[in-house]
């Protein structure tokens, strides 16, 4: 027969046991919620990672090129993926702060974009105009100045007058400048008015042009000197071209207009990318 104490013994041990089990059985359940959850967060985290990819990478991807795009030259501001975005039913998802800022974007961007297109022929305009202003007249054999040209194998002159750097193209013989010069004659054509007519045309680069037209009485006859130089340091090219290219174009209002675009481009960049952490990163508080 046994006794009490071998009875109370077994008896805690079958509720030690039974407890054991249930905890097991508990922890089992926990670990299997807790599985399941990580699951569907690291699900709902992959899809959100495809809808940024999707929407939002090519967005910063072209407002990270744009915001290195300088007035001083002429590259183009990126305007593919954001008109295309304006014109697509994603644009509708952006909130209202950010479209206006895509509006603004695709509105200045062209404006600047169709500048800088026509900014070269009105650069190599305002080069011509300036030096055939302030060359010495020609009174040689009776030809006389009639013109200058300018050639660049890039055609670059937008830049060349934007940051001031004329001057040292022209001593470097980069930038290659001709002086037209021509002979006159009258004559009557069949009206029996009097007209001018060309007897002669002649195109002496820059340089040798002003060896004949330069005073050099104020040069020692032992010292070398270049009339290309003193024309330079006499006539402030580089000043007069760039103040002549301003007057001639709306400049000034694309100068605004940049310094207004980049604001838009920066803050809209910032504005993305807080949305983009608010949808990778939970609780995410944006930034003020």
């Amino acid at each position: 027969m046994k006794s009490w104490s071998d009875i109370l013994e077994k008896g805690i041990s079958s509720f030690a046991s039974g407890i054991l089990d249930n905890f097991i059985a508990i922890l089992a359940v926990i670990f299997s919620a807790l599985a399941v959850y990580i699951a569907i967060q690291t699900l709902d985290f992959n899809k959100r990672s495809v809808i940024v990819k999707d929407s939002f990478d090519p967005l910063l991807t072209e407002l990270k090129k744009n915001r290195l795009v300088a007035l001083g030259n002429r590259s183009l501001f990126h305007r593919t993926f954001i008109q295309d975005l304006k014109e697509s039913y994603v644009f509708e998802a952006f909130e209202k702060k950010e479209r206006r800022k895509i509006d603004s974007i695709i509105e200045k961007s062209y404006y600047i974009n169709l500048f800088k297109q026509e900014a070269d022929n009105k650069a190599e305009e305002a080069i011509k105009e300036v030096l055939f202003d302030e060359l010495p007249e020609y009174n040689v054999k009776g030809y006389t100045l009639k013109d200058v040209l300018v050639q660049y194998e890039n055609q670059d002159y937008y830049y060349f007058v934007i940051n001031k750097t004329i001057e040292e193209e022209l001593i470097t013989l980069r930038l290659t400048v001709y002086c037209q010069v021509t002979a006159e004659d009258k004559d009557y054509n069949d009206c029996d008015e009097v007209v001018e007519v060309t007897r002669d045309l002649q195109s002496i680069p820059l340089r040798g042009y002003l060896y004949k037209t330069t005073d050099s009485s104020n040069y020692p006859d032992n010292q070398p000197w270049d009339p290309l130089d003193m024309f330079i340091d006499n006539k402030k090219i580089d000043i007069k071209i760039l103040e002549r290219f301003k007057s001639n174009t709306d400049f000034e209002n694309v100068e605004i207009e940049y310094n207004s675009l980049m604001n838009d481009i920066n803050e809209l960049y910032f504005l993305i990318n807080e949305r983009v952490k608010k949808i990778l990163i939970s609780n995410y508080k944006n930034k003020k």
